[in-house]
């Protein structure tokens, strides 16, 4: 879907500057710089935004589709499966606040719900503290 509006010069400029796009860019860029000044070559990777990383990861089980679009999967991203739990946040925020917002609780929520969906569809047992927070049973 993106590759093919890319290819279109008049939705060019419309992608470039959706902040997901920007993001992509910005990290292509820094693969590219490192491996010029490392005199290596660039490797080959994807790089998705998290719900189309879910959306993919999802979509490849044998379960079939789970997850009909991104869209969906930025729903189940932002559902706050793992709101409040303990030992989310960092240490800091833990022991001085009452937010959930530090960036480390936001990427560990993120990464609990990738997995929390996905283990699931791959028949994975769950692990609390690896899978889960620890406090989720």
């Amino acid at each position: 879907e993106l590759q093919d509006s890319l290819e279109k010069e008049e939705d060019f400029t419309k992608i470039k500057q959706c902040p997901d796009v920007k993001k992509i860019v910005q990290c292509e860029g820094v693969l590219r710089t490192i491996a010029q000044r490392s005199n290596l070559s660039q490797p080959t990777i994807s790089i998705l935004s998290l719900p189309e990383l879910l959306y993919r990861l999802a979509n490849k089980s044998q379960e079939g589709i789970t997850l009909p679009s991104t869209n969906m999967s930025e729903v189940e991203l932002e559902r706050e499966r793992f709101l409040y739990q303990a030992g989310v946040s960092c240490s800091w925020h833990e022991a001085m606040t009452d937010t959930d917002t530090c960036s480390s609780a936001m990427v560990s929520k993120w990464s609990y719900t990738v997995l929390d969906l996905c283990c699931q569809l791959y028949k994975i047992p769950l692990v609390a503290g690896k899978h889960v927070p620890a406090s989720v049973e």
